[in-house]
């Protein structure tokens, strides 16, 4: 085997995404496809309702406007969705439900699973309760996708512990006495600054759980994006604050106004909280990817809740966290429906269902000349007498790199065509403490199929590789993008076609059935091969060609 500078390359677990776990906030800029591509020929896909809300068929173009920047389009073809295939994702974020919450919301998903999917109808399952998980591969089977549901309903969301953190929060304030009713005024300062420090710290970790939830929605969406049919995804949520603790601070404040300049306090002191910006870079996500998102908040209600509530006077609406601003950005950017503070989500979710399968699909010709990269858009129906739910923004050219795209479709679609002539081995497997397998495996390829190119002293080649892995537990890990430089030496030139060269990289899998997938391209030709092995950690498995 030809050697490979460098001679062997140890990759560490990186996320499909950059990374997101409780503490961090995501990164600013997730890692996308920088190409362009000039767009002839574009698409949105539109719900149309009666005043009653009841979806209206048997449009044609005509009754249609599309305005992008401003201008108007020619509309030059429209079809109704119920007859494309549809695959959706359902996204559970167990870091913020309550257990009887997410209950209530799996039984609504059976409801919806057992009659609302047509035949064809793929959905994919996704929780998220501190890491990403996928529940199995998209799928129709309403008794697998029931086992699914099963899985998420043996163990305790972790929104409980927030929930938990709150209410006792509520009820120290609450129960606190006012500086006037304190014999000693130092021992009032004390308490308050003790719970102002309590509350500083909830706040702070109710905000990163929000945004470790929006990072984990949008490498989801990452993956979900690489399927090929028409794509929603349900967001069931117990909420994302964008204000988290604004209401305790304004009871703490109620309490102990007198003290917050000694105790620095301002009202500004939860603004650097509000995760707005990332919920906008995830519903542009969505929309470059062409996922429209269905967003439902079941929050935990109860009696300190409750007395929070009336010890600020009654409120029409309450929204003490400011929760709904991020669920609704997320809905009405993307064309998708959105429901709150509800207690029973079955009635949501096939409302939801029956748009996803009533809508139109609208294609136009851009406006020609116009600027590259975000286009806003504007649908009326009717001159105005029907409403329209659309996506607001259509993005040029397509999000991701395609080489990753083709390895995540691979997780979920099977290998592709290998004109490199690759195979994908195992060479080592450990188990290592935490339980999880040290797996590394090797991409190798003949030297006969990729193009060399000459220089002073070597012939080279040039390959990238994508590597995605979905691990026993659901989990995506794995190298967006891997170089993988080939050398070969002058004198050896004419024994190349002969040889093989090789990539090895390791990844730390859960137990449990695993798929791994390579894409990978020889950048000098062109050429590019899909690879995909099913395995698992622990067990040898046979080489994938």
């Amino acid at each position: 085997m030809i050697s490979v500078p460098p001679a062997s390359v140890v990759l560490a677990v990186l996320a499909l995404l950059p990374a997101v776990a409780a503490g961090q906030a995501p990164a600013a800029e997730p890692t996308t496809f920088s190409g362009s591509l000039e767009v002839r020929e574009a698409e949105v896909e539109v719900l149309v309702t009666d005043r009653d809300g009841r979806p209206v068929s048997d449009l044609t173009p005509q009754d249609f406007r599309v305005l992008e920047d401003g201008q108007p389009v020619e509309i030059t073809n429209l079809s109704q969705t119920s007859s494309q295939p549809l695959v959706l994702a359902v996204f559970i974020d167990e870091s913020s439900l309550s257990a009887p919450s997410r209950n209530l919301a799996i039984a609504g998903l059976r409801r919806f699973f057992a009659s609302g999917l047509k035949p064809g109808d793929r959905v994919l399952i996704a929780r998220y309760g501190g890491s990403l998980e996928i529940l199995g591969e998209p799928t129709g089977d309403v008794s697998a996708l029931g086992a699914a549901l099963d899985r998420i309903a043996a163990v305790a969301p972790r929104g409980m512990i927030l929930n938990q953190e709150r209410s006792s929060l509520q009820r120290e304030i609450l129960s606190a006495l006012p500086p006037g009713d304190e014999r000693d005024l130092e021992l009032a300062l004390a308490n308050a600054n003790n719970l102002m420090d309590n509350l500083r710290r909830y706040g702070q970790m109710r905000a990163d759980v929000t945004r470790a939830a929006l990072g984990a929605l949008q490498q989801a969406l990452a993956l979900f994006s690489s399927l090929p049919e028409r794509k929603a995804l349900f967001f069931i949520t117990g909420g994302l604050p964008m204000a988290p603790a604004a209401d305790l601070f304004e009871l703490w404040n109620n309490k102990y106004e007198e003290f917050a300049t000694r105790l620095n306090v301002t009202p500004l002191e939860t603004a650097g909280w509000d995760a707005s910006r990332l919920v906008q870079e995830t519903a542009d996500r969505a929309n470059a990817n062409g996922i429209t998102l269905h967003t439902v908040a079941l929050p935990e209600t109860g009696a300190a809740s409750a007395s929070a509530a009336g010890a600020m006077g009654p409120r029409s609406g309450w929204d003490p966290e400011d929760s709904d601003r991020a669920l609704r950005t997320l809905a009405a950017a993307t064309g998708g429906r959105v429901v709150t503070d509800m207690q029973n989500p079955a009635p949501f979710l096939e409302s939801a269902g029956r748009d996803i399968s009533a809508g139109y699909v609208l294609g136009y010709t851009p406006p020609a000349g116009g600027k590259k990269g975000r286009h806003k858009l504007k649908v009326t129906v009717r001159n105005g007498a029907l409403s329209a739910r659309f996506r607001e923004e259509r993005f040029d050219g397509a999000a991701g790199d395609p080489l990753l795209r083709r390895a995540v479709a691979a997780l979920w679609s099977g290998a592709g065509a290998n004109p490199l002539k690759a195979e994908l081995s195992i060479e080592e497997q450990t188990k290592e403490e935490d339980g999880r397998f040290k797996v590394t495996a090797i991409v190798s390829l003949p030297l006969a199929a990729v193009l060399v190119q000459p220089q002073e002293h070597f012939h080279v080649a040039h390959l990238t590789l994508a590597i995605v892995a979905r691990d026993g537990k659901g989990r995506i890990s794995g190298a967006p993008k891997a170089e993988f430089p080939v050398e070969i030496p002058n004198e050896r030139l004419l024994s190349a076609p002969g040889q093989s060269a090789g990539y090895r990289f390791t990844l730390y899998l859960a137990p449990g059935d695993s798929i791994l997938a390579v894409a990978l391209r020889d950048d000098a030709s062109g050429a590019e091969s899909v690879l995909r092995m099913a395995l698992l950690p622990g067990v040898e498995t046979a080489a994938a060609r």
